[in-house]
C-alpha cells in the first residue's frame, strides 16, 4: 500500500519549507496557541481550500473560553473564489449616499450554470462597533457580501470570517434569557416580574431601545475585606439576563449555577463581566471549575472564574 503523506508535510510542499519548522513557525505566528489536534484540524482545513496561513490567508481565531476558530480574510475567500473550475467573474455594488451604506448585492456568474448566484447583505445587520466597521464601513459591507456569495456559489462551510468567528466565540451556550429586572444582582433567583420601589419612582426612558447589549460591563461591586474566596467547583448551568429596553445604561448579567467539589448543593453567583461570561457560555455542565467570589451587597459576586485541568486535586491560594 502507498505511504500516506501528513497533512503538515503536504503544507510543507506547498509553501516550499521542511515540515518541522513549518510545525513550529505556525505554532509561533499565526496559530498560536493551538494545541497539536487544533493545529492538525486547522492544517487539514487550509489544505481542503489551499490557503497559506503564512500570507495571512487564514488564522486561527481564539474562542473566550479556550479553543480556536478557523478565521479566513478576504483575501483567502477570493482566492477560494477564483480557484473554482466554474468560476466565470463576480460583480459588486454598494448604495447609499456619503459614507453611510444601506446595502450591497453581490453576484456571482458560472460557468455551468444558467442563472448566476446573487446575495444581498444589509448595512444594519453587518454593523460592528470596531475600527474597521467605523472607519471603512463601504469597504467591510463590500468584503460580506463577497464572502456570503462565495460561500453560497460554492458551498464553502467550515470556516468563518473575522465577525462570525468572534460570534462563535461570544455565543451563549445557555440558550435561554430569563426576565428583566432592574437590578441584576438584586436576587440569585428567577428575575423579579416587579421593578424595585426605587424604580417605581422614576418615569420610563423614552430613548430608542438599544439594538444589542453592549460588551462593556458595568461596574460591579467593590470586594469587601476578607470577603474573597477561591474555591474549586463544578459547572452545573447558567443564566442570562439582560437589561430592558428603555434601560438608561445597557447590561448583560451571567447567574453561574455550580456544586463546589468539597459540598453537596447547588449554589449561585452573578457577574457582569463580559470576559467571564465569555469563559461561561464555553463550558459545558459537569466540567471543573475555580470560582474566585467577592461578597457583594446581595449575594456573591464572581471575581474570576476559569477551567481547572484536573477537578481532582488542585492547589488553592
Amino acid at each position: 500500500q502507498p505511504s500516506r503523506v501528513s497533512a503538515l508535510a503536504l503544507m510543507a510542499e506547498r509553501c516550499c519549507v521542511d515540515p518541522g519548522k513549518l510545525h513550529q513557525t505556525l505554532k509561533n505566528t499565526v496559530f498560536k496557541g493551538a494545541t497539536d489536534d487544533e493545529l492538525l484540524a486547522l492544517v487539514v482545513t487550509a489544505n481542503t481550500y489551499q490557503l497559506n496561513p503564512l500570507l495571512k490567508e487564514m488564522y486561527a481565531f481564539p474562542k473566550k473560553g479556550g479553543g480556536i476558530t478557523p478565521m479566513v480574510g478576504i483575501d483567502g475567500w477570493l482566492k477560494i473564489a477564483n480557484r473554482q473550475p466554474n468560476f466565470d467573474g463576480i460583480n459588486v455594488e454598494v448604495y447609499g449616499e456619503d459614507k453611510t451604506p444601506t446595502h450591497a448585492t453581490c453576484e456571482i456568474f458560472l460557468k455551468d450554470r444558467a442563472h448566476s448566484v446573487k446575495i444581498t447583505e444589509y448595512f444594519e445587520e453587518c454593523k460592528r462597533n470596531t475600527d474597521p466597521w467605523n472607519q471603512m464601513p463601504r469597504r467591510m459591507l463590500r468584503n460580506k457580501v463577497i464572502i456570503q456569495t462565495i460561500r453560497v456559489a460554492f458551498g464553502i462551510g467550515g470556516i468563518h470570517d473575522e465577525d462570525e468567528a468572534q460570534d462563535i466565540s461570544m455565543r451563549e451556550t445557555s440558550g435561554r434569557v430569563v426576565g428583566e429586572t432592574a437590578n441584576p444582582f438584586g436576587s440569585f433567583t428567577e428575575a423579579e416580574t416587579e421593578p424595585a420601589a426605587d424604580q417605581k419612582k422614576k418615569p420610563a426612558s423614552r430613548t430608542k431601545p438599544a439594538a444589542s447589549v453592549v460588551e462593556e460591563p458595568q461596574a460591579e461591586p467593590e470586594p469587601q475585606e476578607d470577603g474573597d474566596k477561591r474555591i474549586l467547583a463544578f459547572f452545573e448551568g447558567c443564566t442570562v439576563q439582560r437589561s430592558p429596553d428603555g434601560a438608561d445604561k445597557a447590561w448583560k448579567c451571567w447567574r453561574v449555577k455550580f456544586t463546589r467539589a468539597d459540598g453537596d448543593g447547588v449554589e449561585e453567583a452573578a457577574t457582569f463581566s463580559a470576559t467571564i461570561g465569555a469563559t461561561v457560555d464555553s463550558l459545558e455542565g459537569g466540567e471543573p471549575i475555580v470560582l474566585e467570589l467577592t461578597e457583594g451587597k446581595k449575594g456573591n459576586v464572581i471575581a474570576s472564574l476559569e477551567l481547572s485541568g484536573s477537578g481532582k486535586e488542585l492547589e488553592l491560594s
